[in-house]
């Protein structure tokens, strides 16, 4: 349980919760909105444990309760950030909803090595030498097609921060700076590193249910509509957030004076228009899969979202052509001789 403290950075859990709640109910995808309700829900139940003495509450040290309230505040920038269109906050959320990163990417993965032996069977099949590496299977058959299919796919060499997957095995040397034979404790820690950081660059499949539903949205066959927010307590309905004192202000006019960039600039939110928002979903499925098991070739067969999607518009406006402007040329643009 959090207490309230002296100190003026630690605000009221309860405001902060109910914060976050709110600006979860604002996001643009129905998806996002029900997953960062669970895990706000999730996180602040974890920190907040029933005592067993009701007399004497479990409290967390000071320190630990700034920390705390210090990332449910990174938290609620990142979502108020998100709902005000600005582009790598909303991109982060709905990465974080469809399993790029974060809690729901770890579930994902768990799924995906159901069947894969345990760690230390992995790092025991794993032979010390680029050359020498075992050509069987190491991780399990689900696992192992999943590995071979992401690697044979473009995922990582366009998006930023996500390396093309290698399967060569640890690069472990013989001997070490000292000509020496390399200790096996030190094999052992170069076999879980490169273990470790193959499991970083996966990126689990989705369940095809929830693949298609993405596809749906970057193409734009499916559509959501926005949430439209609640008034502020205290406010009619002709009364807004506007206040012309403040802009007359030396610091209002500057502010103002900042507004007046183009949209969705490093600095300045965008609008969280229609094609807005299909970039996104597009820009997210294209690193997106699902797996499923083939009955008659008995194989697992992964499909993978293309970067095509971004460019497929299924609603442009058809508008209306002035006929007239081309009477008097022929096909190819050419005018026609009346003589």
């Amino acid at each position: 349980m959090i207490a309230k403290g002296d100190d003026r950075t630690i605000a009221n859990p309860c405001h902060i919760f109910r914060a976050l709640l709110r600006q979860c109910t604002y996001l643009p995808d129905s998806s996002a909105r029900c997953f960062f309700r669970n895990y706000v829900v999730m996180r602040f139940r974890k920190h907040n444990p029933r005592p067993r003495i009701p007399s004497k509450p479990t409290l967390y040290p000071p320190k630990i309760q700034k920390a705390l309230l210090n990332r449910a505040r990174k938290g609620l920038t990142l979502l108020e950030r998100a709902n005000n269109g600005y582009r790598s906050p909303l991109l982060k959320v709905l990465e974080m909803t469809y399993g790029h990163r974060g809690r729901r990417r770890r579930e994902l993965l768990q799924r995906l090595m159901q069947d894969a032996p345990p760690r230390e069977e992995i790092l025991k099949r794993l032979v010390p030498s680029i050359t020498a590496q075992a050509s069987g299977e190491i991780f399990g058959s689900q696992l192992e097609a999943f590995l071979n299919a992401q690697r044979r796919s473009e995922v990582g060499t366009s998006s930023v921060g996500l390396r093309k997957l290698s399967l060569a095995g640890p690069k472990i040397p013989s001997t070490n700076s000292w000509d020496r034979p390399m200790p096996l404790k030190r094999v052992q820690n170069m076999k879980e590193k490169w273990y470790a950081d193959l499991l970083e660059q996966i990126m689990p499949p989705l369940p095809q249910e929830e693949w298609e539903r993405l596809r749906a949205l970057a193409i734009g066959i499916k559509w959501e509509e926005l949430v439209p927010r609640r008034k502020r307590a205290g406010m009619t309905e002709n009364e807004t957030d506007h206040n012309p004192d403040a802009e007359l202000s030396l610091s209002g006019i500057v502010e103002s004076s900042k507004r007046v960039e183009i949209s969705g600039s490093m600095t300045n939110p965008h609008r969280l228009t229609p094609r807005f928002r299909r970039r996104l979903w597009a820009s997210v499925f294209a690193e997106r899969s699902y797996m499923t098991w083939h009955v008659v070739e008995k194989k697992w067969i992964v499909q993978w979202g293309t970067q095509q999607t971004m460019n497929a518009v299924v609603d442009r406006p058809s508008l209306p052509l002035e006929l007239s402007l081309f009477e008097g040329v022929d096909e190819q643009g050419k005018i026609i001789s009346t003589q």
